[in-house]
């Protein structure tokens, strides 16, 4: 991947690679490459010249999630033959995050004085900035709404629409004062989909470190629980918040069994990596949240849940369907598949969904 652009600010720059319908890809964010006009107002004295007007051009590289093959080549099927850009109207895409149990991809970015953003990318897509930021008709910029009214599908893209965001933070325009301690937006710095059976609370959510310690925001990591087809925020948890003086600003986060990893880039003793425990507290019987046992199985895998299970369906990490079953489960019979780690997705009878690693040995 060549000639990728850098000017003056917003670069994002975050590269992840994931595997949809069966095909292997690269997805690759940059930001719009210019500064807010109220920022700097001199940088670009004739703001014809700012990078940041063309975010909605397919042809320019600014604003855009790439798509790419595992080569670096271009997919046949990309929005525009020949054409990198998946998505485009981004301002400051910081996060990349694959879903592999639903095929989904998230990206996290950074408003302007208002509206950081968690988007779900739909190939061909327009995600507004610098016309729309946030949700088109949520009042925080003036003209936003007039833009979403009037929008015009471009004629090269198949499908394109005007899409807003999974969720939004700050879309109070009064939140904007004239320091940016004042501004209500958080700073997301990544994202990262977790389905831990181990931390069974954060099971089919997103996770979000931010940068900013403002005068309504902290430094810390913010989950957000997804429905379960994965397309939709339901509710929102905030930690580490208290430690945010020690932890300082937060670019990334990673889970191993109960430890949850937090990896620091300033705002106080630079470059470490925090670690917390999760403490697991024993619950009444009968369990609440499914049990799989024994896990690892050379073959049986056994389930206890608050209801019978119904349907099973096994993934590899790459999302590929391997066994599903249906019926009144109890157990499952995976000997017919290779030793392995994979994702099982498990339904139960009042229609609650259990996404579990396993591992076939």
């Amino acid at each position: 991947m060549t000639n990728l652009p850098n000017v003056y600010d917003h670069w994002g720059g975050r590269l992840i690679s994931a595997t949809l319908n069966g095909s292997h890809y690269l997805f690759y964010s940059i930001g719009d490459l210019g500064i807010s006009e109220d920022s700097n107002p001199n940088c670009y004295p004739n703001q014809a010249d700012n990078p940041n007007n063309f975010t909605q051009d397919p042809d320019s590289l600014q604003g855009k999630i790439h798509r790419f093959n595992m080569d670096g080549s271009i997919p046949d099927d990309n929005p525009v033959p020949g054409n990198s850009f998946y998505t485009r109207g981004h301002r400051n895409p910081q996060g990349l995050a694959f879903n592999p149990i639903y095929g989904l991809i998230y990206d996290v970015e950074h408003g302007d004085r208002t509206d950081d953003e968690v988007n779900l990318l739909r190939s061909g897509m327009n995600y507004g900035w610098k016309d729309v930021r946030g949700f088109a008709n949520d009042g925080s910029h003036p003209g936003e709404d007039q833009f979403a009214t009037n929008y015009v599908p471009h004629p090269n893209i198949p499908g394109d629409e005007l899409t807003d965001p999974l969720y939004s933070w700050c879309t109070d325009p009064n939140l904007n004062g004239t320091s940016w301690s004042e501004w209500c937006t958080v700073a997301p710095s990544v994202a990262e989909y977790v389905d831990n059976y181990q931390i069974p609370e954060w099971n089919n959510s997103l996770l979000v470190v931010t940068l900013k310690d403002g005068d309504y925001t902290d430094k810390s990591l913010r989950v957000l629980h997804l429905n379960n087809d994965g397309d939709a925020i339901i509710g929102e948890e905030t930690f580490f918040a208290e430690d945010q003086d020690t932890n300082g600003r937060l670019r990334d986060v990673a889970i191993a069994d109960l430890s949850v990893f937090l990896i620091n880039n300033g705002g106080t003793d630079r470059d470490k990596i925090t670690v917390y425990q999760y403490v697991i507290v024993c619950s009444p019987w009968p369990p609440e949240t499914l049990e799989i046992f024994p896990n690892p199985s050379e073959g049986i895998f056994n389930f206890h849940a608050p209801d019978t299970i119904v349907s099973t369906y096994v993934y590899s990490l790459t999302g590929d369907l391997v066994n599903e079953q249906h019926g009144e489960l109890y157990s499952v019979d995976l000997s017919n598949i290779a030793n392995g780690y994979y994702r099982m997705k498990l339904v139960n009878s009042g229609g609650r969904i259990y996404n579990e690693l396993i591992l076939r040995k």
